[in-house]
């Protein structure tokens, strides 16, 4: 099976329509993605341990996320500027996988371009338009 069965396998069974990367109210402060015109996301990132404070454990033994009393305990308590960093790269990876619908459908239009061109002595110029401004309209 080609790469390009692959995908075109994957995006019968997956989820269609055009991606969206927000952060969603109710989800937490991590992007989301979600299909235009759904209100939940299908994916919501998580942030990574080291974005969190350590927990603190109470004289109860429950536990507690404080950055204060994360610090009083001599526990970790990531910065301001690792944290701005890890949600960068978070709201980057989110608008990457969001593009992926798109991606697959300029891949496509990209191997019909493909056969297009090496078929072009069987082809008619007219097949080869069609392949170009599908090519071209999948770019969009």
């Amino acid at each position: 099976m080609s790469i390009f069965d692959q995908i075109k396998a994957d995006r019968e069974a997956g989820t269609p329509g055009l991606w969206v990367n927000e952060v969603i109210y109710g989800w937490g402060d991590t992007p989301c993605i979600r299909v235009d015109g759904m209100e939940e996301p299908f994916i919501n990132f998580i942030r990574p341990k080291s974005y969190h404070p350590e927990y603190v454990t109470t004289a109860d033994g429950s536990w507690v996320l404080s950055e204060s009393r994360a610090r009083e305990a001599g526990n970790y308590v990531p910065t301001k500027e690792h944290r701005e960093q890890v949600a960068a790269a978070q709201d980057a990876d989110a608008r990457r996988i969001a593009r992926v619908p798109q991606l697959e459908r300029i891949a496509l239009a990209a191997e019909e371009l493909a056969k297009a061109c090496e078929d072009r002595g069987g082809l008619s110029a007219e097949r080869q338009g069609e392949a170009l401004a599908a090519f071209r309209e999948a770019c969009k």
